[in-house]
């Protein structure tokens, strides 16, 4: 009404119609137009942000997860250890990488969608990294180290990209040069008890899988097979079954070290005496100060970290 006061009864009356037809329309009418237009921006910075999130993923493989999958390209192939072709409904190839590098990242999240996608159950975390997990590449990814955070942190952002914390935060560079998958030389039972009740059953020994004619066709070949000291069945002394009898061997093995074994030399035990005049076959004129540490050392014996007096 504001625009027809002002607009003078003049030939200008029709151009001041119009300005109150097109002033007065309904608003919740959008203009079809503003419509598109803001469809097409909203529409644009979608795609702008998903690039954005999918070009840090790709980054964030590319430098913190491809380094660590060398390791699972001496076996998972074409024709490696790990490709078992299609041999039944239940065994397949379900993770195979390339010699082509570039092609890690589709191959990896074409076997992760294949394996249920996930996160902490799908396969691809589990079995390079729990001891419990039937792994013939063993555990090169123990909990908590680089290869598991990153391989963690990359399934979270396949599964939920809301999760997705890549870029907020320092990431753990990989070591190239570290062993990989150290253990300490602890063994799968040693490590597998840690944190079970005696009457947890033992996981299958591994080792026991290498028997004559696991190498036909593999691109690893072993020359020790496994032997089971415990056999025949009459033997008395068995494997543990449980952590509790596991434990049990563990204590009783430390005390025979520490307080049953002898030294011997020559097939004969030796006393404490000749222990301590062993010197004298060396040919030297006096008993050294450091003796105990040269007889480690010309045997080589390791220093015992509990009283042993010879």
């Amino acid at each position: 009404m504001t625009l027809v006061r002002s607009c003078p009864r003049t030939a200008l009356a029709g151009f001041c119609a119009i300005l109150l037809l097109s002033g007065c329309k309904d608003s919740s009418q959008e203009d079809p137009s503003s419509a598109n237009e803001n469809q097409v921006r909203n529409t644009s910075e979608s795609e702008v942000l998903s690039s954005n999130s999918t070009t840090l993923v790709t980054s964030f493989f590319q430098e913190s997860v491809q380094p660590n999958l060398d390791f699972c390209r001496t076996c998972h192939i074409p024709g490696g250890v790990a490709d078992i072709g299609n041999q039944s409904q239940d065994r397949y190839n379900r993770f195979l990488l390339s010699g082509n590098a570039d092609l890690d990242y589709e191959n990896l999240n074409s076997a992760w969608a294949e394996m249920g996608a996930g996160v902490e159950s799908n396969p691809l975390l589990l079995e390079p990294s729990v001891v419990t997990q039937a792994h013939s590449g063993g555990q090169p990814w123990p909990l908590d180290s680089q290869p598991y955070l990153a391989m963690h942190k990359l399934l979270t952002c396949w599964s939920d990209a809301g999760q997705c914390a890549i870029g907020g935060e320092e990431e753990v560079p990989v070591n190239n040069n570290a062993l990989l998958g150290s253990r300490y030389a602890r063994s799968i039972q040693d490590e597998f008890c840690d944190d079970k009740p005696d009457d947890a059953i033992m996981p299958l020994d591994p080792r026991s899988l290498v028997q004559p004619g696991v190498n036909q066709g593999r691109a690893v070949a072993f020359n020790a097979y496994w032997q089971d000291c415990t056999g025949p069945s009459n033997n008395p002394i068995q494997r543990a079954q449980t952590c509790g009898e596991y434990r049990s061997r563990l204590e009783q093995g430390r005390t025979l070290m520490q307080t049953g074994l002898s030294m011997h030399l020559n097939n004969t035990f030796v006393t404490a005496k000749r222990y301590d005049t062993l010197w004298k076959r060396w040919g030297l004129p006096g008993r050294p100060d450091n003796f105990d540490e040269m007889v480690r050392a010309r045997y080589g014996l390791p220093e015992a970290p509990f009283n042993n007096p010879y």
